[in-house]
């Protein structure tokens, strides 16, 4: 029962919030009867096999290499039309071939929308297109600036649906005057949460990212330094101790390496630990511990919510906002944009903030989150709906 669904857009899962998408789509697909089998094609099935992706679903190398037909017909093409985004993507012939009685294709990088120059992403999404399968945009945020260029709004308005995970982003495309929109909770909110064991209690769980560091503005160095004092604070002034977690481990851009200065400076206090890094689930289970959470990655801020942990995103563009505003009404407090910050205790205050409203915001957590995980779970059944 179901059918093959092919997945595309995907990053690899060294980013553990591209690993989670494809983890809790696939169980929500699945759980719908709307799907026997995903096919995951990925530029780096090497990172996926490694975190065991191959044990839910087929994962299929769509990284360029293989030189048949169409390699050649796609060298043609950059060489005689300048288009190297066919170059990029020949490889999802293959996948098509393979197979056969695909019906749908979801693009499931939550945020590929987010940071324009999206030609090879089209492109995928033109290949599915053309073979005739209804193709979803899935638990989606997109930058309104996106829109203002015509082959990205093209783009978007030829699939099928575009399932936005947020009400900021449906607000806007619906605004832009997108008719083949639907809201639905970031299918993350679904994944399995792994016990672990920590050897350390009362946590506060930091998350810090190369990325937010890039987009701090004028004032470089200040998200670190913000980081910095918070842990400082902690250390000095409350009973806490931190756990270092890292969400994402990719070369261009690895958490490990500004969370291993900080654990480096702080060491010696033995009240910090470095979580190693591990699947989506068993981090999930490591935030899961910690009483509260100052996360730059989304997906650990949505592992930190869907488990009732209060949190504060380090955030810089509208999924952050747009997540948090969903589920409190208001992303205010909640989250920090990283381009705002103007001193280096301005991190420290809105954790401050976090620690007075413990109470109230772990009680809304409890009550809000069981009715806004189900709703993530529904959209297999909007799915089913459409095919």
């Amino acid at each position: 029962m179901g059918h093959e669904i092919i997945l595309f857009g995907h990053g690899g899962s060294g980013n553990h919030g591209c690993e989670a998408i494809v983890r809790s789509t696939t169980q929500i697909l699945k759980k719908s009867s709307v799907c026997k089998d995903a096919v995951l094609s990925t530029p780096v099935a090497n990172q996926d096999l490694s975190y065991g992706l191959d044990k839910i679903c087929t994962v299929e190398d769509v990284k360029p290499g293989k030189r048949n037909l169409d390699f050649f017909k796609a060298y043609l093409s950059m060489k005689l039309r300048g288009r190297y985004e066919d170059l990029d993507t020949y490889r999802f012939f293959e996948v098509l071939r393979r197979h056969k009685n695909a019906k749908l294709a979801l693009s499931i990088g939550g945020d590929n929308y987010c940071y324009g120059n999206n030609i090879v992403l089209a492109r995928q999404h033109q290949i599915f297109r053309d073979a005739g399968l209804k193709t979803i945009l899935w638990g989606c945020s997109v930058e309104p600036e996106v829109m203002k260029n015509k082959s990205d709004y093209e783009d978007l308005s030829q699939y099928s649906y575009i399932l936005a995970r947020e009400s900021l982003t449906y607000d806007a495309l619906i605004q832009e005057g997108l008719k083949n929109v639907q809201l639905f909770p970031d299918p993350a909110f679904t994944l399995n949460c792994k016990e672990v064991c920590l050897p350390l209690d009362n946590l506060v769980g930091i998350n810090l990212s190369p990325w937010i560091m890039e987009c701090e503005g004028d004032k470089k160095g200040i998200a670190f330094s913000n980081f910095d004092a918070l842990i400082s604070y902690i250390l000095n002034s409350t009973n806490y101790n931190i756990a270092l977690i890292p969400h994402v481990i990719w070369d261009h851009s690895d958490d490990r390496k500004p969370l291993q200065i900080l654990y480096e400076k702080f060491r010696s206090t033995n009240r910090v630990l470095m979580v190693e890094d591990t699947d989506a689930e068993h981090i999930k289970g490591y935030i899961s511990k910690c009483r509260f959470l100052i996360a730059a990655r989304t997906h650990a801020s949505i592992a930190a919510y869907s488990t009732g942990v209060p949190t504060l995103v380090a955030g810089y563009s509208i999924k952050a906002k747009g997540i948090a505003k969903d589920i409190f009404g208001t992303y205010e407090n909640y989250v920090l944009p990283v381009q705002s910050l103007q001193t280096k205790d301005d991190l420290l205050e809105g954790f401050k903030w976090l620690v007075d409203n413990e109470v109230p915001i772990r009680e809304h957590l409890k009550e809000f989150m069981l009715a806004y995980i189900k709703k993530a779970w529904e959209a297999g059944e909007f799915v089913k709906t459409i095919l």
